[in-house]
């Protein structure tokens, strides 16, 4: 039986949350590293859209990479 905790408040003390998939670990990365000046952009959504659009960059060369 699968239980809907709504909020951290309700998570047992016990709960491991899942761990970070790697696009969410880029944007941080990216977010860290102030690879996007904050004078360019200061809304995270907006941040998200350019960081996806890099993490597709990335990901189309490693692509081609490995067909090599």
């Amino acid at each position: 039986m699968l239980t809907d905790f709504g909020c951290a408040s309700q998570r047992p003390e016990d709960h491991i949350p899942r761990p970070r998939n790697a696009f969410i670990l880029f944007r941080k990365h990216v977010v860290d590293a102030k690879l996007i000046p904050p004078e360019v952009e200061i809304r995270h959504q907006n941040i998200s859209v350019v960081v996806s659009k890099m993490w597709a960059e990335v990901r189309d060369g490693a692509a081609s990479a490995e067909v090599i």
